[in-house]
């Protein structure tokens, strides 16, 4: 039986979640999260997504994304996935399933809920005691919202206030 769409909608932002299966890691060392940034990077232009917050935690993915087309959603993830998994598999080998299920996104209301998720998303390496401060995490949007250069990240309309 085929799967049910995923429900979208245009003009829509999304926290998009990915889990190692069996929440095993994903990421064995800076490299691959690197790697999984320039794939992040490289889809963003294809789908013409722009990527407002990011954490990426030793097993999970954490990204708040937008789509002016919702069905791309869908198509970006799985290209996303798809490489990322390659990229991994073609330096430490291995067979069957790598992440837990499709990915999980939830749609974003601007507003509250918006801080919200992009406060939970920067902080969850804190939360997971990967690190003390926000700050000391270099795999997170949150520096860039402190200033520091990053082109992958769009400015969250919500933090500016727009």
């Amino acid at each position: 039986m085929a799967r049910k769409r995923r429900f979208t909608i245009p003009h829509a932002s999304y926290h998009v979640m990915v889990r190692g299966n069996n929440k095993m890691p994903i990421f064995k060392d800076n490299n691959n999260r690197a790697a999984f940034l320039e794939i992040l990077r490289n889809n963003k232009e294809k789908f013409h997504f722009k990527l407002f917050h990011y954490a990426l935690m030793e097993n999970h993915v954490h990204l708040i994304l937008h789509f002016e087309n919702g069905p791309d959603l869908s198509a970006a993830m799985k290209r996303i996935n798809i490489m990322y998994v390659k990229h991994y598999r073609r330096k430490y080998g291995g067979i069957g399933h790598f992440f837990q299920d499709r990915f999980k996104s939830i749609p974003i209301q601007k507003g509250d809920y918006m801080s919200d998720c992009s406060r939970y998303v920067e902080l969850n390496p804190v939360k997971s005691g990967e690190v003390e401060k926000p700050e000391d995490s270099p795999w997170t949007s949150y520096r860039t919202y402190m200033g520091e250069q990053n082109d992958l990240v769009d400015f969250d309309p919500e933090y500016l206030g727009l």
